[in-house]
């Protein structure tokens, strides 16, 4: 008798596949949700346990725990052959400001929004926290501060104009988006399937092709194209992912990354890099 296939390997092949990774932005992902607070670590056989399922070769991973350690995001230290590791106090404070935007189940959407049209010696410099829709033209939350020289203008729904729609949220960028939902409707997060480390590998890469879309797109562009738009659709799927897969604490990482379940029925071990 045949045992069933699950859909899971397949879709995250497919988001590998759509979605490239970059290793050093993984591991923001992984320690962002794993290890998001002041003294939070991962071990570095938890870390290449995770790493290791998503398909990230040992070599890869090395470079990129260098690399961010150089920049500054990440500190470590070692207790006795194991190291382990944790975001830098910078680290943590870059996550906690994007945290809302990541895993809020809806996007913050202001009261009112504004048209500025700034005078043409300023160039296009935008108003401070504006949304650049063409040269010296910029959408705003409510009403800003600023001088006789700008011309602003009340605007009741900017996405409800096709070519402001496009300015606020190009198509390529909404594509992201499209593809990341179609990916997530056409599978099914049984967590009751799966191995805890497993489990662990499915929410992290969801959530970080979320994460790289969400952050490429400026803060107010999500709030301004409405709540049918498909992002907004792909926020409320994600956000049920992230429900039925709960974040792993890291003292539940230590035993999965000892038992790499190397008796599952499937593994994703086998995702290309």
């Amino acid at each position: 008798m045949n045992t069933p296939q699950h859909p899971l390997p397949d879709m995250l092949a497919e988001l590998r596949d759509q979605f490239p990774l970059k290793v050093w932005s993984v591991l923001v992902t992984i320690l962002g949700d794993f290890a998001p607070g002041k003294g939070d670590t991962l071990s570095g056989p938890a870390l290449a346990a995770l790493a290791g399922r998503i398909g990230i070769r040992p070599e890869a991973l090395r470079v990129a725990l260098y690399r961010l350690r150089k920049d500054g995001w990440i500190d470590s230290r070692r207790e006795g052959r194991v190291a382990h590791y944790a975001l830098s106090a910078s680290g943590r404070a870059e996550t906690r400001e994007v945290q809302g935007r990541i895993y809020g189940s809806e996007a913050v959407r202001p009261s009112g929004w504004t048209l500025v049209i700034a005078p043409p010696e300023q160039g296009d410099v935008p108003p401070p926290a504006a949304l650049a829709l063409g040269r010296q033209m910029f959408l705003c939350a409510q009403e800003p501060r600023l001088d006789e020289r700008h011309l602003i203008l009340p605007c009741a729904d900017p996405a409800a104009t096709g070519w402001m729609r496009d300015r606020i949220l190009p198509p390529a960028q909404r594509d992201g988006f499209e593809r990341l939902l179609n990916i997530l409707a056409r599978a099914t997060p049984d967590a009751g399937m799966l191995a805890p480390l497993d489990r662990a590998v499915v929410r992290i890469m969801v959530l970080h092709t979320w994460r790289r879309l969400v952050l490429r797109t400026h803060p107010l562009a999500e709030a301004a194209m409405g709540p049918d738009w498909v992002g907004a659709h792909c926020r409320a799927e994600v956000a049920a992912w992230l429900e039925r897969l709960p974040r792993m604490s890291t003292r539940d990482a230590e035993p999965a990354a000892r038992d790499r379940g190397d008796r599952d029925e499937w593994s994703f071990t086998g995702v290309p890099h």
